[in-house]
């Protein structure tokens, strides 16, 4: 039985709901006892190399404990951890998925390890260097929801989770680009309308949106979508609108855009 797990795949999905496969077993929900062992594999997942000092892990599980009781909770941590992973681990048998190496924790799989973050990372760059609408769809397939969001307020996940939301709403606006280019502009609205619902503030988004929407005859849309984005600033940031978007603004509410006025999405 150990023979044939080593072998076996450890897959990780972070992105939307947390899920971890080993082979071809999904662990249930009910399986994780212990809301720590679940933190301890979504950090090492995150981790560059997906290896970290137990300092370090200590710090961020456990950050108001001292040394002792730190080291203690991560001891039972790592072994419930293990145990969920590999059930039929037999005692003092060293685990194929976690390995601790003088005072690094190392999650690895003799059988490859996949993790959702990774593989939005590897399509997110293909799409910025093909510059194709199937590229750009096949690395927003793989965004399948926010980082980890049953950890919405752990400190140590929010700056990844920031991080990969606004690459999810670069990578539309760039869709959105790309989709004006070839003629498809419904298309472009469409994928501008998912950006702006994520990120309201995203004056780029909001901008091209609201250019397209004139541009398809929806002039009372546009200048709703000003509106909107007027309000989020205010609420959010406690700003205007930038100097070019207050133009164009200005520009649809009094007839014909001019042909100075326009937004462009970044190359």
């Amino acid at each position: 039985m150990q023979a044939t797990q080593a072998l076996d795949r450890l897959s990780i999905q972070l992105l939307g709901d947390f899920c971890v496969t080993v082979g071809s077993r999904a662990i249930d929900e009910r399986e994780w006892t212990s809301r720590r062992a679940r933190s301890l594999v979504k950090l090492l997942a995150l981790a560059p190399r997906h290896r970290l000092h137990r300092e370090h892990i200590m710090d961020r599980l456990w950050p108001d404990m001292g040394p002792d009781d730190g080291a203690n909770n991560l001891h039972k941590a790592l072994y419930v951890t293990r145990r969920i992973l590999e059930p039929d681990l037999p005692p003092r048998r060293a685990s194929s998925y976690l390995r601790l190496h003088h005072d690094l924790l190392l999650l690895e799989a003799p059988g490859g390890l996949w993790i959702d973050v990774e593989a939005f990372l590897a399509a997110a760059k293909e799409a910025h260097e093909r510059r194709t609408p199937q590229a750009y769809r096949e690395a927003l397939r793989l965004y399948t929801g926010d980082l980890v969001p049953e950890d919405h307020y752990e400190d140590w996940v929010i700056a990844h989770r920031e991080r990969l939301s606004g690459l999810r709403v670069t990578l539309l606006v760039e869709l959105a680009g790309v989709q004006e280019q070839t003629g498809d502009c419904s298309a472009a609205i469409d994928t501008l309308q998912q950006a702006v619902a994520s990120d309201p503030v995203h004056e780029e988004a909001q901008g091209l949106l609201m250019r397209l929407l004139v541009q398809a005859g929806r002039r009372h849309l546009a200048l709703r979508q000003y509106q909107a984005l007027q309000a989020a600033l205010q609420r959010e940031l406690d700003a205007e609108p930038d100097t070019s978007l207050q133009a164009l603004y200005q520009d649809i509410r009094g007839g014909p855009p001019a042909q100075g006025v326009t937004l462009h999405a970044h190359d």
